[in-house]
């Protein structure tokens, strides 16, 4: 009998270890999706996408996609999510082997990845030898304060969602401007250079003195 009962809990262990395997690599599926309700680039679209995401539990690879493409040029013409992918590995947003489900929750290491690809962020070491895998490209966003602390597999409410968007856009403000500034100090320089090599060429030569 002991042996027997050792089976059955050695067989039990083994069938629920063979169900991890196959399903402990996707995460939570999200039923409803707002892409499918509000799907357009218009105004009205979007306000009302941003405003049902807050009240969210969780936020699908597909709603995440919608998202960030609207905070990177405010426009999604995509007309499903398999557009959007494509969309996203053409301009390098997404790794070419990514293969998240439409409906899949996205976790917070994916949307790292994909808001630093967004931000052209360098990252350090590991970034930048590996490239920004969700891993790394988390550790840096967190270091950035652009997502607060968390784990890679971990996913995500509507609010959180919202709130690291808004973190981006500050970061990528902040970046503009720091670029804009260092812009005007390199022209303001070089302006300052020409005039100075205008002035000692149009200057003229002092007299050689000559003794009697």
């Amino acid at each position: 009998m002991k042996q027997s009962n050792t089976l059955k809990r050695l067989t039990l262990t083994l069938a629920c270890i063979g169900a991890l395997l196959l399903t402990g690599c996707r995460t939570a599926e999200v039923t409803t999706s707002l892409t499918n309700q509000y799907p357009g680039s218009d105004m009205d679209s979007q306000m009302n996408f941003w405003h049902s995401l807050n009240d969210k539990k969780l936020i699908s690879n597909d709603e995440a996609l919608h998202g960030a493409i609207l905070f990177y040029c405010s426009e999604d013409h995509a007309k499903s999510y398999d557009e959007r992918v494509y969309r996203f590995k053409q301009d390098k947003f997404l790794a070419a082997n990514f293969d998240g489900l439409e409906n899949e929750a996205i976790t917070r290491g994916q949307l790292a990845s994909i808001l630093a690809r967004m931000l052209k962020i360098k990252g350090g070491v590991m970034m930048q030898l590996f490239g920004p895998q969700p891993r790394y490209a988390l550790k840096e966003m967190v270091a950035l304060r652009i997502f607060p602390e968390s784990s890679a597999q971990q996913v995500l409410n509507g609010a959180q969602f919202i709130e690291i968007m808004g973190r981006a856009e500050d970061y990528q403000l902040n970046a503009d401007r720091k670029a804009s500034a260092e812009k005007l100090n390199a022209a303001k320089e070089s302006d300052d250079q020409n005039k100075q090599s205008d002035t000692t060429s149009t200057t003229p030569a002092e007299p050689e003195k000559t003794t009697e």
